[in-house]
């Protein structure tokens, strides 16, 4: 069952401002508490002299701010003393004098003219003088743009997370104050009426326009104006170009996006690249410096934590950076690499992809990954590839991966019919290994072998095989989570149980199961048990396990004593190692896990789970 979809609307109610906290439109339009500052006018809204308004940067609680987002400044200071930045406004606020207006056009106080002309009127200035859009707009823009997706994406679980860049919002005001002082110096007969529209000009009235002496429309300056620069070190990070005319301006103002991004790293390492006339930690883009993804809400490097945030290329999920995307390799590919393992071979530590179709890779081989190699197999868009053997050629597991400083990402892959008769699916021996949306069943030596302190993670997958005596998933001094997935282990015959999980080694191993379902066939014994591990080194929460006596578990864990005969009501085909739930199943797994922020937001076959934190769902991989 797919998530229900969620317009963008109601995502939209969902976040409006509390608070003061603003929601931001892709229309161009800014929503919000009509009451608040910001919307009003900024500063305009109060005719005291020594009263601002301030705007959100940060999540602080500030009791001398006022619901409308008005702060009286201390010892009753003049705001025409007050400078962008001023440590006087509180934490967690900055100084919108002009507000954060929701339209661009327009002549009230819900539009960036609108408020310039009404800024323009309380100085007594003519307030037809008309803005430069071309250094006011983009910044307005990029904040309008850059606030809709942050909060329609967080503020429905996070709204504290909701809040606007100190940098943008100073940006913004600093551009409208540009402007205003360039007209008021217009106005004063200081300001030359040569040159076009793009001309320069500033705060000294030094540039040039067009107009009669403020008797008609001017176009504003695109800089500071007068600031007698001679390279972009003399600059600061809201204008960080120093031009030819000697005048620091807007990073896009620069001849090209290359010198923008250079007068950016120029002003502030932390932030070298120009995105919407700001300097930024990263823009997504084939450029993107970011060791994972550049967040395209924040602008900010952030930890990957899907293969989709990488592009071409997959993502190391165990330290949240992007493999090259110079390094990825298609599997139809491979027979000029001498296979699959020709394509591995010509991996190393700074990571490789392989792209899988269609199709089964098996080839009667096994492929080995070892020597600090770093190697992601995934799906193509749409294809489910299948690697498996069932000629009993292989004489080793599919997928085998050794050392110390070796890590291996497994996704959407079906790893079956390893029919040599003693191996499983895939081997991790002291070496990492992390499995997502995939199928290791029907093999004939289980599903997975983890030993030797290796690191396994698997989650939203099938691990499992109906034969007597074989353990599905062996730990043998090693770690294994298993979030979200199902285990299905064999029945107990004359030479022993089988067991969903064994701990060959249990005081130097550990399992954590979380959101699971464990179970087994065939009719119980005190021998055949799902898991075998001791109870101090497994951590078991949110889980079913069919058929076990010999853990101490908590009241998290539902222990389902039905007949062995069960299993083949609650999933599609235990044989063939479906372990999509049907039947009994659909009741039986309901409500017994629970989703938490950082869980896979979809199911095995990427149908959507909940996306609040704390939410009930199926245990397993599968939601029915």
């Amino acid at each position: 069952m797919a998530r229900q979809d969620v317009t963008r609307d109601a995502r939209r109610r969902s976040a409006c401002v509390m608070t003061g906290l603003l929601l931001l439109s892709n229309s161009g339009c800014i929503g919000g508490r009509d009451e608040h500052c910001v919307f009003e006018g900024g500063d305009l809204v109060s005719g005291d002299e020594s009263t601002v308004c301030v705007i959100p940067t940060g999540t602080n609680e500030v009791a001398e701010v006022s619901a409308n987002g008005l702060f009286v400044l201390p010892d009753r200071r003049p705001r025409a003393e007050l400078e962008l930045g001023d440590p006087v406004i509180p934490e967690g606020r900055a100084w919108a004098p002009f507000g954060m207006p929701r339209n661009f056009e327009g002549d009230g106080l819900d539009s960036v003219q609108g408020v310039f002309a009404a800024a323009l009127r309380d100085r007594g200035k003519d307030p037809r003088c008309a803005l430069d859009e071309g250094t006011v707009r983009p910044v307005w823009e990029n904040l309008a743009r850059f606030y809709d997706e942050v909060l329609e994406r967080k503020a429905v679980v996070r709204e504290s997370a909701a809040k606007f860049p100190t940098a943008g919002v100073d940006a913004f005001s600093r551009m409208m104050l540009e402007n205003l002082a360039w007209c008021e110096d217009i106005d004063d007969g200081k300001g030359t009426e040569t040159g076009g529209s793009s001309g320069t000009g500033g705060a000294t009235g030094e540039g040039t326009g067009t107009g009669d002496s403020g008797t008609g429309d001017v176009s504003t300056s695109t800089t500071t104006g007068g600031s007698g620069c001679t390279s972009n070190e003399e600059c600061d990070v809201d204008h960080p170009y120093c031009n030819e005319m000697g005048d620091c301006v807007p990073c896009n103002d620069a001849p090209s996006s290359d010198e923008g991004d250079q007068a950016c790293a120029d002003a502030d390492e932390s932030h070298p690249m120009c995105h919407g006339g700001m300097c930024v930690e990263c823009s997504p883009g084939p450029d993107d410096p970011c060791p994972g993804f550049c967040h395209g809400e924040d602008l900010i490097c952030v930890p990957c934590v899907s293969h989709d945030e990488c592009g071409p290329a997959a993502c190391n999920l165990f330290d949240g950076e992007c493999l090259p995307a110079d390094r990825v390799f298609m599997a139809d590919q491979s027979d000029n690499y001498g296979g699959l393992q020709g394509l591995v071979d010509m991996a190393d530590g700074n990571g490789l992809t392989i792209v899988m179709g269609d199709g089964n890779y098996g080839g009667g081989a096994g492929v080995t990954v070892d020597g600090g190699k770093l190697v992601a197999f995934v799906p193509a868009v749409g294809a489910t590839p299948v690697w498996g053997d069932t000629n009993g050629n292989l004489g080793s597991p599919q997928l085998t991966v050794e050392g110390g400083t070796t890590t291996v990402l497994v996704d959407g892959l079906r790893i079956v019919d390893n029919n040599s008769g003693s191996d499983a699916g895939v081997s991790v021996d002291g070496a990492r290994l992390w499995v997502d949306r995939s199928s290791i069943v029907r093999n004939d030596g289980g599903a997975l072998n983890a030993v030797g302190f290796a690191n396994a993670i698997v989650r939203n997958s099938f691990l499992g095989q109906d034969f007597d005596n074989v353990e599905t998933l062996v730990v043998g001094r090693a770690s294994v989570s298993l979030l979200y997935s199902t285990v299905a282990a064999g029945a107990e015959n004359d030479n022993g149980p089988s067991y969903g999980i064994h701990c060959t080694d249990a005081a130097l191993s550990n399992v954590v199961l979380v959101n699971s379902i464990v179970f087994a066939t065939g009719y119980f014994s005190d021998g055949n048990v799902d898991i075998e591990c001791g109870d101090f080194n497994i951590d078991i929460g949110y889980s079913s396990i069919e058929n076990n006596n010999s853990l101490a578990i908590d009241e998290t864990v539902h222990v389902n004593w039905s007949s062995p005969a069960s299993a083949g009501l609650w999933f599609v085909s235990h044989d063939s190692g479906d372990y999509h739930l049907a039947g009994l199943g659909a009741s039986v797994f309901a409500g017994i896990a629970m989703w938490q922020d950082g869980d896979p937001s979809t199911d095995i076959d990427g149908e959507g789970r909940p996306s609040v934190g704390g939410s009930s769902d199926y245990a397993g991989a599968d939601r029915p």
